[in-house]
């Protein structure tokens, strides 16, 4: 009856087991399915570029189109088929009805204003790409015709970017008055007409212009802060229409934001189309910068799969600032491959753990846990005969039950999630922004030691060797309530406890061992824990070795030893 009672356990902790196997839900990952299930709200990438192109604004709908178009599933099968093509007849017609769209990107009012007063015109090469707003600047009389527009603007932080015309002591660019003066001169253009259209919020705009005050006041510092901001601009012009600019720079919340994600653009190759078309179905910049600055290039192909899923998807993983999960469980498979997609609820259970992911991480680590304790149970009621039958009763019992419960949780989460340990193939990215360090600064700080930390990896690696000493720790107090309970004398239960001296010792044996291969992983690249981690499983085994002979053996001996007298 025992035994058919622990093959009854035994099957409730795998149906637990299997349900928190499969709960989409994980650490430090982000299920696939989760978003493409959730039904998080938000347009894809070709409806947003068609209402571009509904509201006129042909170069922000072409780039859109662009970044989608390379985009394929891991079987090389396009994942928008058909919508590409619509969207590229309707922008070959449009620019068809209205070609001079494609020297500015749109119709707006100011970058209009400015094309009529242009006296030249680049030419336009075949095909529909829109033109490069540097290139309309790329001659003098149109940079004289736009200062002549701007001149009488009176928005005073549209005057007071003109007054940087006149700036001195610049180190990156060459003097407006030079003769090599047109690159820093197009900047400043360029930003006072962002201004002038509203492109920038008050804020940004102010912050700009303050940023001009204190330059031609002579500060240094500021200096560099503008030129810095000034080399944005000019990066991004140089790669985006007119329209496109305007939406790339409204965007960001104040300079350092459009730096740092205009940084972004100039580093990101041929990528340039799939980082503007993120940042514009995100609307969070910032959040895009992050995400590059934590994963670096290895974040690419998380983002261009989210980015085909749309607007919701793409902003919650860059929210939650985590790769997509590519571990041993169903989460990482396609929707369309997935068992748990058929039907509502496929989508109720990822919309579960989209809207409460915190709640199904922690039903996830009940489910596994229960299954451990269950587990656990029902294998000491199978194997009862060949144990001490007071070892499977009682409070000390469900103690080791659930040491081993969360042994187990902990074995399965290491080996589902993979990627806590994983060994990264390249280092994040970084954006420069060359005012934030002096060199000075930077070379001490380059001198300093690097404050130890405690990472994932190090924590779940400290909670695996903490748990399995607890788990040593509680058979060996299991024994040692065994050997005072035994109905034989004081002297044979003391020949008992030293009899199992091997057994309380061995805290001390696999906290070496654990030491010993925790080096060895760490040598050969395995893992990525720091050295706590390896020398604290011999610490964890002294720690517990000392407990269980200072606070149990040696106190049963004494009293054994006084009642054999």
């Amino acid at each position: 009856m025992r035994r058919m009672l622990g093959v009854g356990f035994c099957l409730v902790a795998l149906i637990l087991g299997v349900a928190g196997w499969f709960m989409p839900a994980y650490l430090d990952a982000v299920a696939p399915f989760v978003l493409q299930e959730a039904g998080l709200p938000g347009p894809r990438p070709m409806a947003a570029a068609e209402q571009f192109l509904d509201e006129g604004k042909a170069g922000p709908a072409w780039r859109m189109e662009q970044a989608v178009r390379p985009l394929r599933d891991p079987n090389g099968v396009e994942l928008v088929p058909g919508e590409d093509d619509r969207l590229n007849q309707r922008l070959a017609q449009f620019i068809a009805d209205h070609p001079e769209d494609r020297l500015i990107g749109s119709a707006e009012a100011y970058g209009q204003q400015f094309l009529n007063l242009a006296p030249r015109r680049p030419s336009l090469p075949e095909g529909i790409a829109p033109t490069p707003f540097m290139h309309l600047l790329s001659h003098e009389d149109n940079r004289h015709a736009l200062k002549s527009l701007l001149s009488g603007s009176r928005n005073q932080n549209v005057q007071d970017v003109l007054a940087t015309l006149n700036l001195t002591g610049v180190r990156k660019f060459m003097p407006v008055q030079s003769a090599a003066g047109a690159p820093l001169e197009s900047s400043i253009l360029t930003t006072a007409l962002l201004i002038q259209s509203g492109y920038m919020s008050p804020e940004f705009a102010r912050g700009v212009a303050q940023m001009g005050q204190h330059a031609n006041g002579g500060d240094a510092a500021a200096i560099s802060r503008l030129e810095a901001f000034y080399l944005s601009v000019l990066g991004a012009a140089q790669r985006l229409d007119w329209a496109s600019l305007g939406m790339w720079t409204q965007m960001a919340q104040d300079p350092l934001s459009f730096m740092r994600v205009t940084t972004l653009l100039r580093q990101s190759g041929d990528r340039e189309s799939l980082v503007f078309a993120i940042a514009c179905l995100s609307q969070r910049p910032d959040w895009l910068a992050d995400y590059y600055e934590n994963f670096g290039n290895d974040g690419w192909p998380d983002l261009e799969r989210a980015f085909l899923w749309g607007t919701g998807p793409l902003n919650y993983l860059l929210e939650l600032q985590l790769p997509l999960y590519r571990g041993p469980a169903i989460g990482r498979a396609s929707v369309k491959e997935t068992p748990l997609s058929q039907g509502s609820a496929g989508q109720v259970l990822a919309y579960f753990c989209a809207e409460r992911r915190l709640v199904a991480l922690g039903l996830k680590f009940f489910l596994l846990l229960i299954a451990g304790v269950f587990l656990a149970s029902g294998m000491k009621k199978i194997f009862a005969s060949l144990s001490d039958p007071a070892s499977t009763t009682g409070t000390m019992a469900w103690l080791q039950n659930c040491s081993l419960g969360v042994l187990v949780l902990l074995v399965i989460v290491s080996w589902q999630e993979p990627q806590l340990f994983a060994q990264p193939v390249t280092e994040p990215g970084v954006l420069f922004l060359e005012f934030e360090l002096p060199a000075a600064q930077a070379t001490v700080e380059s001198e300093t030691m690097p404050n130890a930390s405690l990472d994932q990896q190090t924590v779940l690696v400290l909670l695996i060797f903490f748990m399995v000493q607890l788990v040593i720790y509680v058979v060996c107090l299991v024994k040692v309530s065994s050997v005072k309970r035994a109905p034989v004398s004081a002297e044979t239960r003391i020949n008992l406890l030293e009899n199992e001296e091997p057994l309380f010792d061995l805290g001390l044996y696999v906290g070496l061992a654990g030491t010993v291969i925790s080096l060895l992983m760490l040598a050969m690249g395995v893992v990525q824990a720091s050295l706590v981690s390896a020398y604290a499983s011999t610490l964890f085994g002294i720690i517990f070795v000392a407990m269980l002979k200072i606070l149990h053996v040696r106190p049963l001996k004494h009293k054994l030893i006084l009642e054999n007298r």
